[in-house]
């Protein structure tokens, strides 16, 4: 806490971060100008993990400089593998050096970022989610878009899994946590129960390609809106009607669909558009704030069952969670990962038991808990059973320890060891 700007009533600390971006700003225009006049190119293509930065990328879009930008969507460190593959495929014909010039290739609107793992076959699916069998529930769909839309369409909030995954760090509609993007309330629900994160940072809306430019307006060299990677602003009429994807400055980091690119997740927008008469979606990535975003059924599962999500739809199987899932913990087992431990300090004259993780992290657990924890780190896998002790219910306050030091990534429950 830095404490309070008395020139803006703002935290101090949101100042700093509103001059560091201008600051960013400036610079880029300032290196890319002379850049820009001695070599008269006009197209410029962002990579690094500045680029990640939508907010700079279309201050240089509206800069006038340049006809046509593109942000790369995997701009970090993992990106570079595509331009090392390009670089390699281009002189290599058959596992021969090639004399031949490279052939060109470009990269821009028609980029596809599903480049990611494909999901298991169908009939594999359910194997993932047997573990959780006690407290999960999956049945199958004819028409997942169909059916994910008329969930959204009632409020629900959806984990939706299909296709190949995203290759970078948007989450594209491959693996998204999808909402009724009006109600602003659903900011808050998403943010408070699913995502945890800074109360300031909005979620992103995905929009029907055809529709965009009702919504939204950008800055016309972006190259393409369809990999999240430039903000838009959201037009007036609309800004309202979109409490759950409007930034306050009005901005909102775009996203098109187009049928080219993922049908699935096209057919899921026009299924609301019909239900709704709304072609937008409320999209954030699949992944709570301790985890990275979700790749496999049994990692989309596993965050189901930790978060607020109402229903889960990988493929064509929807899943849904027993009610009061928690109190079937005993069911499972858990294993205490090797970057926690369990410790005792003294805390205001009373001994605690705490989980820790390096550096300063650690959390409060009861008594019983800390003894079965110990248990864990030594023996490795244990049942959950351990705790019930004389009763056939765990304790509230345990329950909650575990969920607390689950949800931290502190612990690993599994099913039947």
């Amino acid at each position: 806490d830095w404490g309070v700007s008395f020139e803006t009533g703002q935290p101090v600390a949101a100042d700093f971060a509103a001059a560091v971006q201008q600051g960013l700003e400036r610079l880029t225009l300032h290196v890319l100008q002379p850049w820009a006049r001695t070599t008269g190119l006009r197209n410029l293509c962002l990579a690094g993990g500045v680029a990640q930065n939508c907010v700079m990328n279309s201050h240089l879009a509206a800069s006038g400089l340049f006809e046509r930008v593109f942000a790369y969507p995997g701009a970090y460190d993992a990106g570079a593998a595509i331009g090392a593959a390009l670089e390699a495929s281009a002189g290599v014909n058959a596992g021969e050096e090639s004399t031949a010039p490279a052939k060109k290739t470009r990269t821009g609107a028609g980029f596809n970022p599903f480049l990611g793992p494909p999901c298991p076959a169908h009939n594999c699916i359910p194997k993932a989610f047997e573990p959780w069998s006690a407290v999960l529930t999956w049945t199958e769909t004819d028409d997942p878009a169909l059916t994910a839309a008329r969930f959204l369409a009632d409020g629900a909030i959806v984990g939706w899994m299909n296709g190949r995954s995203e290759f970078g760090p948007r989450a594209l509609g491959a693996r998204s946590i999808l909402a009724d993007p009006r109600p602003v309330a659903n900011w808050s629900r998403i943010n408070l129960a699913i995502k945890q994160r800074e109360s300031f940072r909005p979620f992103a809306p995905a929009c029907l390609e055809a529709h965009a430019g009702r919504y939204f307006e950008g800055p016309t060299a972006a190259e393409t809106f369809g990999h999240m990677t430039f903000i838009a602003t959201v037009r007036e009429r609309y800004r309202d009607e979109l409490g759950a994807v409007t930034h306050v400055d009005a901005s909102a980091r775009l996203q098109t669909v187009s049928p080219d690119w993922n049908p699935h997740f096209h057919a899921l927008l026009e299924h609301f558009f019909g239900l709704t008469g709304c072609p937008i979606v409320l999209n954030t990535s699949f992944n709570n704030n301790t985890e990275p975003i979700v790749q496999t059924p049994g990692d989309a599962a596993r965050t189901f069952l930790l978060t607020e999500l109402d229903v889960l739809i990988v493929e064509r199987w929807v899943v849904t969670k027993r009610a009061n899932p928690f109190d079937h913990l005993h069911e499972m087992d858990a294993r205490l990962n090797g970057w926690a431990w369990v410790d005792r300090a003294i805390s205001d004259g009373q001994e605690e038991v705490l989980v820790r993780r390096p550096p300063h992290y650690a959390v409060c657990v009861p008594e019983n808990l800390g003894g079965y924890l110990s248990a864990v780190e030594e023996a490795g896998w244990q049942p959950l059973a351990a705790l019930l002790g004389d009763g056939n219910r765990l304790p509230h306050a345990t329950v909650a320890a575990l969920v607390r030091l689950w949800r931290s990534s502190l612990i690993d429950v599994r099913h039947g060891g």
